[in-house]
């Protein structure tokens, strides 16, 4: 025995070694990765109106769009929430930026897709905490090649990037916490926590999720870390957080969550409709769909498999049998758990909200599923003995490789469709750059008042002009359903009569809302007008898209 330990310890460091390496070569290549399809081509597709959402309070309410609560100090007015569950944390990053630079879509987009960058590496210490080195490196690869992951962050039209961030930054906080006792890990996770709440009001999802997934895996646990003291510290920098949105809920008396904590109205219908989107999105198809203007596929076809879509879906299914096949609890960390229960909540809280739900919605799961992807992926490849996997032999290894592989291979295949579809359609409907050409023209001629009659403009032409181009948003008060068409006909002609006015109205089949087009329609029959067409914008695929008219009266 003495003589094999020296064999021994050298394959050991041999090992050691090997994993190093291959463990720090999987950390570049899915950076470089990441940042090669996020920034390739950043200007396309065309900019959208909620990618846009925080412009104004970022150029100080120019148009007074998409502030909802602000405060008064002397003469400076400070935007506080933007929607009443979308608080101004980005306004306030971007202020500089945008008040001083010159406008781009690399201005907008860049930022956020590096900061998806540092929600990824945190991730990556988080993981070299709880598990180790190479299941941290395995998750990276497949975070950072994700579709979803990548294409989301850099159009952030949800938004998600900060959220990401706020998320993985507070639970190493919380890990960090666990590890030392420094109680300044508590503070900083408590504060991250809470100002992700003020961000965007979902972010209580995970906070739920969080506070239930660690009490079901370490209730003793936490029970004796978390003392008087420490509990005080934790609602303290958690309010810190999110004061201004208490604040503002206060005043408006919960604003934030009236007509929201309640269940869908056709319950089990409407988990068969977000299963179908939580389906798209980890199998890289959504933004895909959204960018080139269509819609969610039934849930029953997102279950047929796609063939240029990503495997994580399929993987996922594999690995829940996996956990299932070894053993369940007994064979696992408890972290794993963790991440599972975790995940589950905060898709079962996705389920119970009443509100609607889009894709973006569906990327507070991430990147907790590709975490307990990885860590799987990683027992396969260096399974103890006693595990049940360990009985298939090398043939474990192989599978682990090949699964792996194909997973990676499938984002790239469809993080290459995307920047294709970028180059040939670049974007259609709401995400055309269309938008940058008529942007131009309104610039070109300041002059003229541009009325929109229709959604998906305005806060492009306020940051490409910088509020240069005079605008207003007047479909809002056609669309009001108190009012009586005849009395919006004639608001609709005062606003006609003013000279250099111009209609901006969306082409079928891209019209949002088609009401204040039936009623500038009847306001030209009623005062005799005729309306002249002054420019067409179009698609990339020749159909047009935005059509700009003056009105005058019949000869």
């Amino acid at each position: 025995m003495p003589n094999l330990l020296p064999g021994r310890r050298a394959e050991a460091r041999f090992k050691e070694t090997w994993f190093t390496a291959w463990s720090v070569t999987l950390l570049g290549l899915p950076i470089a990765c990441y940042l090669l399809f996020s920034c390739l081509f950043i200007n396309l597709p065309g900019m959208e109106q909620d990618e846009l959402l925080f412009v104004n309070a970022s150029l100080g309410n120019l148009d007074n769009s998409y502030i909802v609560y602000e405060w008064k100090l002397d003469s400076v007015k400070v935007p506080v929430m933007l929607m009443s569950y979308v608080g101004a944390l980005k306004a306030y990053l971007y202020t500089p930026a945008v008040r001083f630079l010159p406008a781009s879509p690399a201005l907008i987009r860049l930022p956020m897709v590096f900061v998806g960058l540092f929600a990824a590496l945190v991730t990556y210490l988080l993981l070299r905490c709880i598990f180790d080195r190479q299941t941290a490196a395995i998750a990276i690869v497949l975070i950072l090649t994700d579709p979803s992951y990548i294409f989301q962050i850099r159009l952030d039209w949800g938004p998600v990037a900060l959220m990401m961030f706020l998320k993985m930054a507070s639970l190493y906080c919380f890990v960090k916490f666990t590890a030392t006792n420094h109680r300044a890990f508590l503070a900083a996770g408590s504060f991250l926590l809470g100002l992700g709440v003020y961000d965007k009001a979902n972010f209580l999802w995970y906070v739920v999720a969080l506070a239930v997934a660690t009490l079901a895996v370490w209730p003793r646990r936490v029970l004796r870390l978390f003392t008087f003291s420490s509990t005080m510290i934790v609602s303290i920098f958690f309010l810190l957080g999110c004061w201004p949105l208490l604040v503002y809920n206060i005043v408006t008396k919960g604003e934030t969550f009236r007509g929201r904590l309640i269940l869908p109205e056709v319950f089990w219908q409407t988990v068969l409709y977000r299963t179908g989107l939580l389906i798209e999105v980890l199998n890289g198809t959504a933004v895909y769909r959204y960018v080139n203007g269509q819609l969610p596929v039934h849930w029953s076809k997102s279950l047929l498999l796609d063939s240029s879509a990503t495997l994580t879906p399929l993987l996922l299914v594999l690995v829940v049998v996996v956990l299932v096949g070894t053993g369940m609890r007994r064979s696992y960390p408890d972290a794993v758990w963790f991440f599972v229960v975790l995940a589950c909540g905060i898709q079962l809280q996705i389920y119970l909200t009443f509100r609607p739900i889009g894709w973006h919605h569906i990327m507070m799961l991430y990147p907790f599923p590709q975490i307990v992807l990885a860590y799987v992926i990683h027992q396969f490849l260096v399974a103890e003995s006693g595990r049940v996997f360990c009985r298939l032999g090398r043939t474990r290894h192989l599978i682990a490789v090949l699964g792996l592989g194909m997973l990676v291979l499938s984002n790239l295949v469809m993080n290459a469709r995307f920047v294709k579809t970028f180059i040939c359609e670049r974007g259609k409907h709401i995400w055309s750059d269309a938008i940058y050409d008529l942007a131009n023209y309104c610039i070109a001629n300041n002059r003229m008042t541009y009325l929109l009659m229709d959604w998906g403009a305005n806060n492009q032409l306020l940051f490409l002009s910088k509020g240069a181009v005079e605008k207003e948003e007047i479909f809002w008060e056609l669309l009001d359903p108190l009012t009586d068409e005849d009395v919006l006909v004639e608001k609709l002609y005062e606003r006609a009569k003013k000279p250099n006015s111009v209609f901006v109205f969306r082409e079928q089949p891209y019209v949002v809302h088609a009401r204040p087009a039936r009623i500038f329609s009847r306001m030209l029959e009623k005062h005799h007008l005729i309306a002249s067409t002054i420019q067409v914008f179009f698609q990339r695929d020749r159909r047009p898209l935005f059509r700009l008219q003056t009105v005058s009266k019949a000869s």
